[in-house]
């Protein structure tokens, strides 16, 4: 999943939200969805946070890092981690699927 962010989105902490609307002579109409787990319904589920961070204030290492990205499933009842495997069923690393090994560079946020 990939997240874009309008420019000059100022640094905090933002919500990842999850929506179901229907679209109808130009305006969204939000739908109500339930969850196994919730007492009534609501208009969209928080599925997580993320930190967006001031690049003035970022400090890179001079030389590139490789960072790993990846997602995992969970039980919403329970919050446990599911087991992720490959094609030929064979456990993967971290029960993670990686997605793309990504490069770091000191003059990325420039």
């Amino acid at each position: 999943m990939l997240f874009f962010l309008a420019p000059h989105t100022p640094p905090g902490l933002y919500a990842i939200e999850f929506g179901v609307y229907r679209y109808e002579k130009g305006n969204f109409h939000f739908l109500s969805i339930m969850t196994s787990t919730a007492g009534e319904p609501a208009k969209h589920l928080i599925f997580g946070q993320v930190r967006v961070l001031d690049p003035d204030q970022m400090k890179l290492p001079e030389t590139p890092i490789m960072v790993k990205l990846g997602v995992g499933m969970y039980m919403l009842q329970t919050g446990e981690r599911l087991q992720a495997v490959d094609p030929n069923g064979q456990p993967l690393p971290d029960n993670a699927i990686q997605l793309a090994t990504l490069t770091l560079k000191n003059n990325m946020l420039q």
